[in-house]
């Protein structure tokens, strides 16, 4: 059983927004996040603070796109702090999660939003539009295309925007009103390696009691350090290497990439790493 004090039970909160807003209250000086900035070639912390500051911003962003509760918002993201503020200011207005794989193939990720009827896309810029400008151009339901890597003129598209414009410099002053428990949070679509993708709807209550008997296998503490390399788009990665650590207080660094994953090994020395069978063989052939 989990033992220490800092650890946020589900019956605490009555949604991962009110997670993540108990987690900033308790441990706001202490670091969250962990990613390396390539421009400044430097890892970077994150405090909880600084990234409900983040989120704030992207809450005011959303908020300006007059989407309504249970409008679905999707993004094709690295994992990231990105990701997270995204993730954590649409679930905060009562919107839907559709996380989308940077490396499927387009006519998946229009099927999938066109599935959805997706709202808002978070990309990243030219190299990602160029394979996905054919099939989006035929959805009619995206009303706004974010895109973050490159704020250079991709297309003429009107829907498009860089983050940079997009994103509030300030956080606009609103209420929060945490969604219930038992509300969707997210859509996650498995491959659609039989046939067409197939959207799993998962509640707030699924993911939390998910992530809470996690920590009924393992003891992960407040000084405890993962290391996330695997998509934060599938469940794994979320539950086990997102929401776990947050119920815990535990710190995240965000892996480069893969090729760089050994050198972020010994960068980051984690005490815990959400794996697969394929990753520990290369390990072990290394």
């Amino acid at each position: 059983m989990q033992s220490i004090t800092d650890y946020i039970s589900p019956d605490s909160c009555t949604s991962l927004t009110e997670l993540f807003l108990a987690r900033i209250s308790r441990s706001s000086a202490t670091t969250a996040y962990r990613y390396f900035d390539r421009i400044t070639d430097q890892w970077v912390d994150v405090s909880w603070q600084e990234i409900g500051s983040t989120v704030d911003r992207w809450r005011s962003a959303l908020a300006g796109e007059n989407l309504q509760t249970g409008d679905r918002v999707a993004l094709m993201l690295p994992n990231g702090p990105d990701w997270i503020a995204f993730e954590q200011a649409a679930l905060s207005l009562g919107l839907i999660v559709v996380p989308l794989y940077s490396n499927d193939r387009a006519d998946n990720i229009a099927y999938i939003l066109a599935n959805t009827e997706t709202r808002i896309l978070l990309c990243p810029g030219v190299s990602y539009w160029q394979q996905l400008a054919p099939v989006i151009n035929r959805l009619s339901c995206l009303q706004r295309i974010v895109t973050i890597d490159s704020c250079q003129p991709i297309t003429d598209d009107p829907r498009i925007i860089c983050i940079t414009e997009w994103l509030s410099d300030r956080a606009i002053d609103m209420e929060t009103l945490p969604p219930v428990f038992n509300e969707t949070a997210s859509i996650v679509y498995t491959s659609g390696t039989t046939g067409l993708p197939k959207g799993v709807m998962l509640s707030h209550r699924n993911i939390l009691e998910n992530s809470h008997n996690g920590l009924q296998c393992i003891d992960i503490f407040p000084e405890d350090s993962f290391l996330s390399f695997l998509p934060l788009s599938h469940m794994l990665e979320r539950t086990a290497g997102y929401y776990l650590p947050m119920m815990a207080g535990a710190t995240i660094a965000f892996a480069r990439s893969i090729p760089d994953l050994g050198e972020d090994l010994l960068t980051i020395q984690p005490t815990v790493l959400v794996a697969v069978p394929r990753i520990l063989r290369g390990f072990m052939a290394a």
